[in-house]
């Protein structure tokens, strides 16, 4: 179901097998020059494309890729697990320098030239691009995907549960969504609005939370939605990733 004021339309839709034979994506975001960067499933291989598929090229990294986040319009950052953090050159399509990360790095965001991470169980680590470590936050949960806003503060998703939570710099935590319609909650993004855009990779649907606190899902089996993965906002083109069809399609559409 499409919301009546702010709809989705279809843009870019193609195979993860353009990308190569055998080639599945499991995570994706948005980069400058209307490119994205894609991450082969369960590998050390990310790649540089455009918005169609086409002209990729292959950027081979240390560790396999867990995460990734966009930095700056001339990096991105990739979780690797126990090998920490990875800096990837976006103007040379090169790995760059480690940040060296105390346990398991998986879910990664990036605001205000401030880096989060989750890196051990119910902990959020807040760090700088020198690797410093600022802050360290406790959740009652485990953060799992994590994405951040422009004031600077964060939303997690809860796999487990099916739950999502917003946390704010200064650590504050609540839970702003807990729907029977949202399972496996396995990627999330905020967009220009600030409403919150979360994948159901059991449910087969996209929901998207308003600032009050509304839950709508605006992408269903209707729209062919099925065991999307991960999601990310383009806030230049007010564009949506998905991730879709268990790491074999790659969706965009346009919010209005």
């Amino acid at each position: 179901m499409v919301g009546e004021q702010r709809k989705l339309s279809l843009t870019n839709s193609f195979k993860t097998t353009r990308l190569g034979d055998g080639v599945c994506v499991y995570r994706g975001c948005f980069i400058p020059g209307n490119r994205l960067l894609l991450s082969q499933f369960s590998q050390n291989k990310l790649y540089v494309c455009e918005l169609d598929g086409s002209n990729p090229k292959v950027i081979q990294v240390d560790y396999k890729i867990e995460h990734m986040s966009l930095y700056d319009n001339t990096h991105a950052l990739v979780s690797s697990g126990y090998g920490g953090i990875q800096i990837i050159d976006l103007n040379l399509f090169k790995p760059g320098r480690k940040l060296k990360v105390r346990g398991h790095c998986y879910g990664i965001t990036s605001v205000k030239d401030k880096i989060w991470v989750e890196n051990q169980p119910k902990t959020l680590t807040i760090m700088n691009i020198s690797g410093k470590v600022i802050n360290t936050i406790k959740t009652t949960f485990d953060p799992c995907d994590i994405c951040a806003n422009k004031d600077g503060d964060v939303y997690c998703t809860d796999v487990t549960k099916s739950k999502v939570y917003f946390i704010a710099a200064d650590g504050e935590e609540r839970d702003i969504c807990n729907s029977s319609d949202l399972k496996c909650p396995s990627g999330v993004t905020v967009d220009d609005h600030g409403d919150v855009y979360v994948a159901g990779y059991l449910s087969n649907n996209i929901h998207r939370i308003s600032g009050d606190g509304q839950t709508q899902i605006v992408l269903t089996e209707n729209d062919d939605i099925k065991k999307p993965s991960d999601l990310s906002f383009n806030f230049e083109t007010r564009e949506l990733l998905v991730i879709n069809n268990d790491c074999e399609t790659i969706n965009i559409y346009q919010t209005y």
